[in-house]
């Protein structure tokens, strides 16, 4: 048990956390452990976990703008895009950009996607 002398004071660290426990004249605290259900795992990949997105409009034409980009620079026959894009062809896209490739192509690929996606000339006036 360790004694904090400002009352506000609490901390968490790793697996344990520090509760308060008022007292007269210190604070405290002690650690405990998380509780079952914190500590459980879940696997965010599993189908009962898939989230669903409402993508407005907008949001679609700016996911087709970018996938399509990213697919323009990808070896050709690698990436399909679908006419009714979805954040998951987004991602899947996405993920291709660092297979097969090493640190150096990932980053010369993303510039040229990001370049492709200003006018010609911007770049430039901007540095």
């Amino acid at each position: 048990m360790h004694r904090l002398h400002a009352p506000s004071q609490a901390a968490c660290s790793g697996r344990h956390c520090i509760k308060t426990v008022p007292s007269p004249s210190h604070v405290q605290c002690r650690a405990v452990e998380p509780a079952a259900a914190e500590a459980a795992k879940v696997d965010p990949f599993a189908p009962e976990n898939k989230v669903t997105y409402n993508d407005s409009p907008l949001d679609k034409i700016f996911m087709k703008l970018f996938t399509q980009k990213i697919a323009d620079q990808l070896d050709p026959g690698t990436f399909h895009v679908p006419s009714n894009i979805q954040y998951e062809d987004f991602v899947q896209v996405s993920k291709e950009i660092f297979r097969g490739r090493s640190t150096q192509e990932q980053h010369a690929l993303v510039r040229r996607v990001l370049l492709s996606l200003v006018p010609p000339g911007i770049p430039a006036a901007c540095k």
